[in-house]
């Protein structure tokens, strides 16, 4: 014969059947709790959205510092031997580009020489 179960063991055993006061106080706190965590999810997601978007307004105006060599950051690069004339000019005409980029982005016509 098996003994009865204590009363901690029966209190245990009634909380995982379907049905049971606990499952139901469970069940009623999850549905407490549910908007809440709606709410936030909904927040962090919109909170999001919101951050991808000015991150693509910012990289796309031309907002950051720029990136890359000046003219006369290669003209000294060139001096010291640390670019080949071929090299420079390609590294020029790459900046130069850029620059003109850049005005026509604003909406205006780059300086013509």
């Amino acid at each position: 014969m098996t003994p009865a179960p204590g009363p901690a063991l029966r209190s245990m055993l009634l909380a995982v059947q379907p049905g049971s006061v606990e499952t139901s106080r469970a069940t009623d706190v999850f549905m407490q709790v549910l908007p809440y965590a709606a709410v936030i999810l909904a927040l962090t997601l919109i909170g999001g959205i919101i951050m991808m978007i000015s991150r693509r307004k910012i990289d796309s105006s031309g907002g950051g510092a720029p990136v890359g060599f000046t003219l006369s950051d290669l003209k000294e690069l060139r001096d010291r031997g640390e670019l080949s004339d071929e090299e420079f000019e390609r590294a020029r005409q790459d900046v130069i580009a850029r620059a003109r980029k850049a005005f026509r982005r604003d909406g205006n016509d780059p300086p013509v020489r």
